[in-house]
């Protein structure tokens, strides 16, 4: 499981990488712990293709919301929240291409 702390998500284990924020060796989703507290809302999986449409992902002020198991790209699959502020959100993803651990800032 990544650690949320942020002094641990800051020691130089991310680096930048076309746009995204890439880790070191990823341990991948099958490795970790079953029903962690990630900081994500959990929502029935839906088999869908694509974007999902606005009102699936936002909340009451139209903020988005990352949900757990979501796939980003086709590419980045949400396990965690690793952080929020006034612009945006920090996502611990799983980059299922290249076979390792991501952080994602959605904007």
């Amino acid at each position: 499981m990544i650690s949320t702390h942020p002094a641990s998500v800051l020691k130089g284990r991310f680096k930048m990488q076309d746009g995204v924020h890439a880790g070191g060796p990823g341990r991948g989703l099958r490795q970790r712990e079953a029903g962690s507290n990630s900081g994500l809302t959990t929502r029935p999986r839906k088999r869908t293709r694509g974007a999902a449409t606005p009102r699936d992902y936002r909340d009451e002020q139209n903020h988005y919301q990352p949900v757990d198991g979501e796939l980003i790209k086709g590419q980045y699959r949400v396990h965690t929240l690793l952080g929020k502020g006034t612009f945006g959100k920090v996502l611990g993803c799983y980059d299922t291409v290249n076979d390792m651990e991501v952080a994602l800032k959605i904007i």
